[in-house]
């Protein structure tokens, strides 16, 4: 594990700071693409989170599967964590490049964290049964107007 990434992991974000002002890359990733930030949210380091967002750290920087630190925010269940996320302007609604391609709310969900779940929900955030309703739905309004628009240049 990388430096930044340990400090992020056991909170100690003192030493994250001193790590990036002294020339570590605060987006730097491991073996597995992920930051320091993906760290300290999954072990909920609200501080950490904090500093290496001030720092510039890229909130919406995914992992080599797709995952974000919204993501890893959501599966920790600590509300105040994805709010400081969502504060700085994260996508709440990427999706992992896996198979599942679930997106944070679906974290919060299956890790069964209601209050995560409802906060991105009165966001607007979408499940990725959301996303997949909201596509099939814009296929199918699309064909319809392809089909009018078909319609009106027969002259019917």
């Amino acid at each position: 594990m990388l430096c930044p990434h340990r400090a992020a992991s056991g909170g100690h974000s003192y030493i994250c700071s001193a790590l990036v002002q002294a020339g570590c890359p605060v987006d730097q990733g491991d073996l597995s693409g992920r930051t320091a930030l993906h760290c300290a949210c999954y072990s909920s380091h609200l501080e950490c989170v904090g500093v290496l967002l001030e720092l510039g750290a890229n909130g919406n920087l995914p992992d080599n599967e797709g995952i974000t630190p919204l993501h890893w925010a959501c599966t920790s269940g600590d509300l105040a964590t994805v709010q400081a996320l969502v504060e700085t302007g994260v996508y709440l609604s990427p999706m992992e490049s896996n198979g599942e391609k679930l997106t944070p709310l679906d974290y919060a969900i299956i890790s069964g964290h209601q209050d995560v779940a409802q906060f991105l929900i009165d966001l607007g955030a979408l499940s990725i049964s959301g996303i997949q309703d909201l596509a099939v739905t814009c296929i199918q309004v699309g064909g319809v107007f392809r089909w009018a628009g078909s319609l009106g240049r027969r002259g019917l």
